[in-house]
């Protein structure tokens, strides 16, 4: 008897939250092109599990993630499946403070119907929070009620700068131009975009490593840090004698 009146809760309770999202449209997010971090909406279906799955006007929705700066703005940009973006519309957050949007102000980058940009802002380190589309509308009843049309997660980071600097070992690698080092750092900064992570890379002169001939074969397991074998070190003692070894730096 227990469990059936348990499991009629949890129904009852999966019913209520479904309602919450009746509303007569779903509004969809997705990155801005001129957002300084990252984006994250179900790309791969391995990770599904990482992403909230709601019922959004009959629509299957899985809910996207956005990256924040703490305590620094932001932008996502919204669509709606209309041209224009529908009225008695409004943004909220999950503590209901209001979140206001900019209609079609993103000029050339906005070819979608509906879209527009939507600002978000950076809390305190690792806080999440939530922003909800909400339509304000009138039930058969001729009652005011109010649907959400969607959710975007939002996490805010402390900003983590990172010089990563890749180092030619007796002519292996010394080939690298100026056009791979900001490659390798465009790539650096797509990747980690999500985390709030910014990269600089710099390039290395020629390392000459006495008794060493490229190319490494490595015996690094997950005890690497710890566990150098014999060529790592003969590299590790040459940099660390060359002057240039910084700390705060990925060599």
């Amino acid at each position: 008897m227990c469990n059936e009146q348990l499991g009629q809760t949890i129904n009852d309770l999966i019913a209520a939250i479904n309602a919450l999202f009746e509303a007569d449209y779903a509004i969809r997010f997705r990155g801005f092109s001129e957002q300084h971090f990252g984006f994250d909406s179900l790309m791969y279906q391995p990770m599904v599990d990482d992403y909230n799955y709601l019922t959004v006007a009959g629509q299957p929705y899985h809910v996207a993630w956005k990256s924040v700066e703490s305590g620094l703005p932001d932008s996502v940009l919204l669509d709606t499946p209309y041209a224009d973006l529908p009225s008695g519309l409004s943004f909220e957050t999950n503590s209901r403070t209001p979140v206001p949007h900019h209609e079609h102000a993103c000029g050339a980058t906005c070819t979608d119907n509906g879209a527009a940009i939507l600002p978000v802002t950076g809390g305190a380190h690792n806080e999440v929070y939530q922003i909800y589309p909400v339509q304000t509308r009138t039930d058969a009843h001729g009652e005011t009620e109010r649907k959400y049309a969607g959710k975007l997660n939002v996490i805010s980071y402390n900003r983590k700068n990172v010089e990563v600097v890749p180092v030619p070992v007796n002519g292996a690698g010394s080939n690298l131009t100026h056009n791979d080092r900001a490659a390798i750092q465009t790539q650096l900064n797509e990747i980690y975009q999500p985390a709030v992570t910014s990269f600089t890379v710099e390039l290395f002169n020629n390392l000459t490593v006495s008794g060493f001939s490229p190319p490494l074969n490595s015996s690094a397991t997950i005890e690497m840090v710890a566990d150098y074998n014999t060529s790592m070190n003969k590299i590790r003692k040459a940099l660390f004698q060359s002057g240039n070894y910084h700390s705060n730096k990925y060599l």
